[in-house]
């Protein structure tokens, strides 16, 4: 944990972004907010059904003309439940702001003390009121997300009504406030069937340069902290596990693509990880190899030229006319995908056949629609990401054939489902959503439809669909809805894509292709600060990482101020790094003059990942005639900082060590001691790092066994701690001793499991042995933090030499 006085930058800018967008202020007008006052809950026999059916609040309605003193809110209100309710402030802390709240309110947190919500949120009415004040007569436009039915009354009028069922999407409809100079009066209600109950109020913003400026504080954090939780959820072997199965390479590449496109050097052992991790395999389908061109042509790396033709070489062998996954039925996805593969191809001086250029010209009409959007298979109903895929599929074949050559046998055709395309989008636009996209794809396919969106803007150089400026919309969505731990995720998980699309989406990154993404200038800086602090030092980086020392504060170099000067002097004889407690550098000072604002700057670069503790010691020079007490030297606070890209030696070992282990090819029966879920025993030895089997939690003699159709010859057992990515260290049980058992009348063997759960524990046996049963028992562990009793492998490999 990080003490106190040490202060990761890049955390403090994101914490509010978990919660809420951030709060970006548009274009005020003199508009003031007042809190929200709530009143909650009130009986609504007619649920969502039917928003009119009134109650006591709109019974003061004829109160709450602009410049009147609006509503009674001490007055006392019937509830649900027989209950009296009085408004309460929404939040006790807030003050009047310059723009609406921009929170969800979910109604069933804020029932009043000693009202339990429980049977009381069905068919039951929430009413929210506001005082707005205008410095003058003005409009402001809003916009809004109710769970479910939703009524806006402004200055006493009724100005929205929506009889609804629905969550809350807070830009679902959007609304015109016409403000009179003074007291205004906001009141609204949201009536609820049954489930979820809530609201929220957003300001559309005027993306003038200011907000931009500060908006994009809030992109480079949260760019930060997406990164970050790619890198906690790659696994040992430097993959990513969604779909390895079924899609092997494929989000392995995609979440590359991202990092690299977040300006992570290509140096970070992440990367070079994942980089070798693809090196070892071939994609088998058609989104794996895109996004696997995609990713080496954005690690810019000498060699890696080969390598992307082949893979376009690859798509130019699946294509038939449009594609497919590559077999089975083709779809606009797929096309779409392989369509940015021949795009990276022609960018780099792979000559893709004019035929297949044609070919996939004209499939992208297989998918457009009369409505003039395009469709996932043809004759299907029209979505926002199919339609952003076919209108891609169409740039890029106009960029590669210019407008002059375009196919004329299709010129007409293709050039009016572009037109009617765009028109399509424009008027179906949103950002929160996948538009017209019916169940599922509605928002599990949201981010994949943003970086659609970000490929054709940048393709096309667009900056706006319609009326709305995409990127910037975009970004002050994704900033409200990013995770705790720094990822996006929909309704049905898949975080990892998710946060690739994003981050793709929030770097822009189709638009740099051609060179290095950008960096938000923020990951990995640190401080150390606290009332106490004499000294601050700071640090940024990661291998290697640079130190400097930034401020002495006022009371020490009034304290070392020699007789006679009027300033406030500090004579330095000496500046002293230490990192983990050791001595790492001694600077020297010209104790002859007074410090003139020095950083003494340095770089150091540890031997080792994790967290590591600086601190920073100044030695003064001897202060002529001064009294007792003046100290000698000051320390600063420790600064812990954390390692994550320096490559360890090990690391690469494991991105091919799965070819290595000889219990695939003859394994005949797995068992466990117990099961935890469906952590079977097979999952110990699926060549796999991204599963595992895990005993139950109540497991006292946790053990895995595997049985041979023939005997093996092996001379070493390798053991992986159940959790392969570090977001799972510490979640379950940590074997910190095992027994193996070779089968016959050998004794087992006793082994000490190595303490780093990314590590592997190469067990190295006194002799080549003969195998056809083998069981590894857990004899000690230490508890999880979140699975304490459960204990497990991600993998058990059998190894020989160096087979």
């Amino acid at each position: 944990m990080v003490p106190p006085q040490s202060i990761m930058v890049t955390a403090l800018l994101a914490l509010p972004l978990a919660a809420q967008p951030l709060a970006i202020s548009p274009e005020a007008h003199g508009v003031t907010w007042d809190p929200w006052m709530l009143l909650v809950p009130i009986d609504h026999p007619e649920g969502s059904g039917q928003i009119a059916p009134a109650h006591s609040p709109e019974e003061e309605l004829r109160f709450m003309g602009a410049g009147k003193q609006g509503p009674d809110l001490e007055a006392t209100h019937p509830g649900k439940g027989g209950h009296k309710l009085h408004w309460q402030r929404l939040d006790p802390e807030s003050q009047p702001r310059a723009e609406p709240s921009t929170a969800h309110i979910k109604f069933a947190e804020h029932f009043p003390e000693g009202i339990n919500n429980t049977g009381l949120t069905d068919n039951a009415a929430a009413y929210l009121y506001r005082a707005v004040r205008a410095e003058e007569k003005t409009s402001l436009t809003v916009e809004l997300g109710s769970d479910d039915g939703c009524r806006v009354w402004l200055n006493g009028e009724l100005v929205y009504s929506a009889n609804m069922e629905r969550g809350v999407i807070y830009r679902d409809d959007s609304l015109k406030l016409e403000l009179e100079e003074g007291l205004n009066h906001l009141l609204v209600k949201v009536a609820n069937g049954g489930g979820a109950w809530g609201f929220q109020l957003w300001s559309k913003l005027e993306f003038t340069p200011a907000v931009r400026q500060k908006m994009q504080l809030g992109i480079n954090a949260a760019i930060d902290r997406g990164v970050e939780f790619l890198f906690r959820t790659q696994q040992r072997d430097g993959s990513w596990a969604f779909h390895a199965g079924r899609y092997r390479n494929g989000q392995t590449a995609l979440s590359l693509y991202a990092i690299l496109k977040s300006g992570v050097s290509v140096e970070h052992q992440s990367v070079q990880r994942a980089l070798a991790y693809l090196r070892q395999r071939r994609p088998r389908m058609t989104y794996s190899t895109t996004t696997e061109i995609l990713a080496l042509a954005a690690a810019h790396r000498d060699g890696d030229g080969e390598r992307i033709e082949a893979l376009v070489e690859q798509l130019v062998d699946w294509q038939q006319g449009s594609f497919g996954y590559p077999a089975g039925e083709h779809d606009l996805s797929c096309t779409q995908y392989g369509a940015l593969g021949y795009w990276i191809g022609d960018s780099h001086g792979y000559a893709v056949p004019e035929r297949s250029w044609n070919h996939l010209a004209r499939s992208a009409l297989r998918f457009h629609n009369p409505d003039g959007g395009f469709s996932y298979k043809p004759n299907g109903a029209s979505t926002g990401a199919m339609t952003v895929a076919g209108l891609t599929v169409i740039a890029v074949c106009r960029q590669h054939f210019g407008e002059d050559d375009f196919p004329k046998r299709d010129r007409e055709k293709l050039e009016k489902a572009h037109s009617t395309g765009m028109d399509w989008l424009a008027e179906h636009f949103t950002v929160s959503t996948n538009p017209h996209a019916s169940g599922d794809g509605n928002t599990q396919h949201k981010y994949y439809y943003l970086y659609g969106l970000e490929r054709l803007a940048a393709l096309l150089g667009a900056s706006e669909f319609g009326t709305h400026n995409w990127y910037w919309e975009g970004a002050s969505h994704l900033l409200q809805i990013q995770g705790d731990e720094g990822q996006w995720a929909s309704a049905y998980g898949e975080p990892e894509p998710n946060t690739a699309f994003a981050l793709l989406f929030l770097n822009r990154a189709t638009g740099t292709i051609s060179g290095p993404g950008a960096s938000s200038g923020q990951r990995n800086l640190y401080a150390t600060s606290g009332e106490d602090a004499q000294v601050i030092m700071r640090a940024k980086g990661d291998t290697p990482l640079s130190l400097w020392l930034s401020e002495i504060q006022p009371s020490v170099r009034a304290s070392h101020r020699r007789e006679g000067e009027e300033g406030q002097g500090l004579y330095l004889e000496a500046v002293e790094y230490f990192a983990n407690g050791m001595s790492i550098a001694r600077m020297a000072a010209d104790s002859t003059k007074l410090w003139r604002g020095e950083t003494f700057a340095m770089q150091h670069t540890f031997s080792r990942r994790g967290v590591h503790t600086l601190q920073l010691k100044l030695h003064f020079a001897d202060v002529p005639g001064a009294e007792g007490g003046r100290p000698a030297t000051v320390s600063s606070a420790l600064l812990e900082v954390r390692v994550d890209a320096l490559m360890e030696d090990w690391m690469l070992d494991y991105t091919d060590d799965q070819r290595a282990s000889l219990a695939i090819s003859a394994r005949k029966e797995m068992r466990a001691s117990s099961t935890r879920g469906g952590n079977g025993a097979a999952l110990a030895f699926d060549n796999l790092q991204s599963t595992a089997w895990v005993c139950a939690a109540d497991d006292g003699e946790p053990s895995v066994t595997v049985e041979f159709r023939r005997a093996l010859r092996i001379d070493r057992v390798v053991l992986s701690h159940c959790s392969g990515t570090q977001i799972h260290f510490g979640k379950y049980d940590r074997a910190t001793r095992v027994s193996i058992d070779l089968g016959g009348k050998r004794k087992p063997i006793l082994f000490d499991m190595n303490p780093d759960e990314f590590r592997k524990t190469i067990c190295v046996l006194p002799r080549k042995v003969r195998v056809t049963r083998l069981t590894v028992r857990v004899l000690d562990r230490l508890p999880g933090r979140k699975f304490p009793g459960s204990v497990g492998f991600s993998e058990v490999e059998l190894r020989l030499g160096d087979e």
